[in-house]
């Protein structure tokens, strides 16, 4: 657990919210010089608390009009083959490990209903190690991060 000051939190919060925003603009905010917001952004880089700068991305406007949160079980041996072949496949967004009822959890997007069922019979059902899936479809987005 890394020991953060009140201004880090602040400037996580920002990019949060918009990776592209200047060092001025957020030095301009909170009343830091951008040199300030430069060193703090490299020391939270360094610590692993800021792992990389992204993008939010509206999937159906790409055409992708499925979502969907896939949950798997699988022998816990095989977990960590299993999260392997998700991340190489283009429709996997997100991969996680989970406790409780599932193993994984993968979130996809798909362009239809065909393509959905085509990705669960004939992309995971062929996956000797899952043991089980349940999915469900996103109706509606509330917060993302």
């Amino acid at each position: 657990m890394v020991e953060l000051k009140a201004v880090d939190m602040l400037i996580v919060k920002t990019y949060m919210q918009d990776s592209r925003i200047s060092l001025k603009t957020v030095a301009e905010r909170f009343s830091l010089h951008p040199s300030t917001v430069a060193y703090r952004l490299k020391k939270l880089r360094e610590a692993g608390i800021i792992r990389r700068f992204t993008i939010s991305v509206d999937w159906r406007k790409l055409g992708k009009t499925v979502e969907a949160a896939v949950m798997i079980n699988c022998s816990p041996k095989n977990v960590t083959k299993v999260a392997s072949i998700l991340k190489s496949m283009d429709e996997v967004i997100e991969v996680h490990s989970l406790t409780g009822f599932y193993d994984i959890l993968a979130m996809v997007t798909l362009k239809d209903m065909e393509e959905y069922r085509v990705f669960i019979e004939k992309r995971l059902g062929v996956i000797s190690e899952i043991e089980n899936i349940r999915a469900g479809i996103v109706l509606e987005d509330f917060k993302e991060e």
